[in-house]
C-alpha cells in the first residue's frame, strides 16, 4: 500500500535504506540502529529533522490539547479545539466521567456553571494559545461526529446548556456543539486564526465514513467569508468536491497532507485536476504523523507526487519550468508562511511545514 511506501522512503532518506521492502534480514539489521538513535532521541531528532530539509512544523498535540509549551526551535502550536466542542454536551455529572475540558478549568481556577462561563473559559484558552504564538485552530471532529454544523441560536444553546448532558438527546447535544463550532470560528476571526478541517477518510478500520464530506462544510464557507479554513487530506475519496470548494471560495485552501499515504496514483491524478481549476496560492502540504523517520518518508512522497504532476505539465507543454519551481516554493513553503504563520514571501529553499501528531515531542 502507498501508506507502507512512504514509511520506506523515511528509513531509505534517514537509514540509507537500500531496499523497497521490510524483510526480516534487513529489519534485523536495522534494528540496533534504530534502537540507538532512540537512546537518544533528542539529538537524533535533531540530526533528522535537518537532513529531511524540514524548517518548521506545526505540532496538532491531539493526546494534549491543553498544552501549550512546545520546543519552538522545531514546532509551531496548533489549538486544538476538538474537547471544546464535544465538551459542550458534556457537563460534568455526579457519577460520570469528567471531560478534560473541566479538568483543565478547574485546575486554571474557571468555575463553569453555565454556557457563558464556558465561553469564558474557551475565550481564555484562546488568548493563552495566541500568547504562545498559535497558528491556527484544528478540528477532526469527522472521527466522531458529521462535519455539518448547523447555526444554532446562542439563546436555544444557552437553554439546552442548562440541562443535564445526561437527559440531551442526540439531536440536543448536537445543536449545542454545533452553536460552539460557530462560536469558535467567529472567535478565529477576531483572533486572526484559520482554522484546519479533517475531511475524507478516517484512519483506522470501521468508521462513518461520510462524516468527513467536504460539501457538509458549505454552509460555514458561506457564513464566514472573513475566515479562513484550510481543508485536509483531499477530501478523500470526494476528491473532486474537495477541490471544488477551493475553487468556489477565496478563504478555502487545500492542504493534501496524507493523500499519497491513502494512495499514491490517486494524489497524482487530483492534484493534476486541481492544477486545472485552483490557483496555486491555495495548496499546503503537510505530513500528519508522529515520528521523524514517518515524517521524512511523508515529505519525500508529497515531493514526489508535486515533481510527477509538474514534470508531466512541462513535457505537455502547460508549464515552464521556472513557473514549477515557482510552485513548489509556494506548496511546501512560502502558502504555510504567508497564511498560517503570517510572514510574507521571503527565504530561498522550500521546506515542508508537517504537522505531527500526539505532542510526543513536547517539553
Amino acid at each position: 500500500t502507498s501508506y507502507y511506501g512512504q514509511l520506506v522512503r523515511g528509513f531509505q532518506k534517514q537509514y540509507g535504506f537500500g531496499d523497497i521492502y521490510f524483510t526480516k534480514e534487513n529489519i534485523a539489521a536495522l534494528s540496533p540502529r534504530i534502537e540507538a538513535n532512540y537512546g537518544d532521541y533528542h539529538t537524533w531528532f535533531d540530526e533528522a529533522f535537518h537532513r529531511a530539509g524540514f524548517e518548521l512544523m506545526f505540532l496538532d498535540q491531539y493526546w494534549k490539547p491543553f498544552n501549550t509549551e512546545i520546543d519552538e526551535r522545531y514546532f509551531a502550536l496548533v489549538f486544538h479545539i476538538n474537547p471544546l466542542v464535544s465538551g459542550a454536551s458534556s457537563k460534568p455529572e455526579k457519577g460520570s466521567v469528567v471531560r478534560e475540558v473541566y479538568k483543565a478549568a478547574a485546575s486554571e481556577g474557571y468555575e463553569i456553571r453555565n454556557l457563558d462561563d464556558y465561553l469564558g473559559y474557551c475565550d481564555h484558552l484562546f488568548k493563552k494559545n495566541i500568547e504562545k504564538k498559535a497558528v491556527c485552530l484544528k478540528n477532526s471532529q469527522a472521527y466522531s461526529r458529521t462535519l455539518f454544523y448547523e447555526d444554532i441560536p446562542y439563546e436555544d444553546a444557552k437553554k439546552l446548556y442548562e440541562k443535564p448532558s445526561s437527559k440531551l438527546t442526540q439531536e440536543e447535544a448536537k445543536k449545542i456543539e454545533d452553536f460552539l463550532f460557530h462560536w469558535l470560528i467567529q472567535k478565529s476571526v477576531e483572533y486572526d486564526l484559520p482554522v484546519q478541517i479533517h475531511t475524507g477518510y478516517l484512519a483506522g478500520n470501521g468508521n462513518v465514513l461520510d462524516n468527513g464530506q467536504p460539501i457538509k462544510l458549505n454552509n460555514l464557507f458561506l457564513k464566514y467569508p472573513e475566515a479562513e479554513f484550510v481543508l485536509f487530506h483531499g477530501g478523500f475519496p470526494w476528491t473532486g468536491e474537495y477541490a471544488a470548494l477551493g475553487k468556489m471560495f477565496p478563504n478555502v485552501y487545500l492542504d493534501l497532507v496524507w493523500l499519497p499515504q491513502i494512495s499514491r496514483e490517486e494524489a497524482v491524478s487530483s492534484l493534476d485536476v486541481m492544477f486545472d481549476c485552483v490557483p496555486y496560492n491555495k495548496f499546503f502540504w503537510g505530513g500528519d504523523c508522529g515520528l521523524i523517520e514517518e515524517s521524512t518518508g511523508s515529505l519525500e512522497f508529497a515531493k514526489d507526487v508535486v515533481c510527477e504532476v509538474l514534470a508531466r505539465r512541462i513535457q505537455r507543454g502547460l508549464l515552464t519550468e521556472d513557473v514549477a519551481l515557482k510552485i513548489t516554493d509556494r506548496i511546501f513553503r512560502e502558502n504555510a508562511m504567508k497564511v498560517l504563520v503570517g510572514f510574507g514571501f521571503g527565504g530561498s529553499l522550500a521546506a515542508l511545514f508537517m504537522r505531527i501528531g500526539g505532542g510526543i515531542f513536547t517539553k
